[in-house]
């Protein structure tokens, strides 16, 4: 199990808002939707929810959530998660 601690990489702003979608995200979300493209605002909200894992079942269960709402952009999300894993283990 690899466990991702956010003290190890920079800080996050405000923690519960990375967790939760605004309209903009969602406006950003329907423009990209067609093309399977994870936006800005999706790509930096999966980053920290990544990078905040704790290895708790909630963390897993909004990581895996994210996972599935964008689906469409498979690849992306793909290569969000190992770079982020990449990351953490060069501090670990």
């Amino acid at each position: 199990m690899i466990i991702i601690y956010p003290h190890v990489h920079r800080s996050l702003k405000g923690s519960q808002s990375v967790y939760s979608t605004d309209s903009a995200e969602e406006s950003e979300q329907e423009r990209l939707r067609r093309k399977g493209v994870l936006g800005k605002l999706a790509h930096q909200r999966f980053e920290s929810i990544l990078r905040a894992q704790t290895g708790r079942r909630g963390d897993i269960a909004r990581a895996m959530v994210f996972s599935l709402q964008h689906a469409e952009a498979a690849s992306q999300v793909q290569s969000v998660y190992f770079s982020v894993i990449q990351t953490s283990l060069k501090y670990s």
